[in-house]
């Protein structure tokens, strides 16, 4: 899975937004204690009730996977393949080190 994703038709500068932070961060969702099976459906949860809320940019935190066998997050590829999945994503990229850095993602909803 793509560390960064911009949807058909969006201008790829809204990526370098997402890292400097341009976009504030109104929700985030941490997954950290759910399984690799229900991680999809609470991301979708989430990016409705986000949408719904009227929120612009959110953080979903997967984890580094540092207490994970072999060292590597087990929902860092379901979570962003779901993230490409759904058609109220407009782009994501992975968050800032203040922020979680590989362990998380900054995501720009659509209106």
């Amino acid at each position: 899975m793509p560390d960064d994703y911009v949807a058909p038709g969006i201008d790829r500068r809204e990526i370098r937004r997402l890292r400097r932070g341009e976009h504030t961060v109104r929700s985030r969702l941490d997954l950290h204690g759910v399984t690799v099976a229900n991680a999809p459906r609470a991301v979708g949860q989430f990016l409705e009730n986000s949408r719904h809320a009227g929120h612009r940019c959110v953080c979903i935190i997967h984890g580094k996977g540092l207490n994970s066998p072999g060292g590597e997050s087990l929902l860092k590829a379901p979570v962003r393949e779901a993230l490409t999945r759904s058609s109220s994503v407009l782009a994501f990229t992975s968050a800032p080190s203040s922020d979680g850095g590989a362990g998380a993602v900054y995501v720009l909803l659509r209106r």
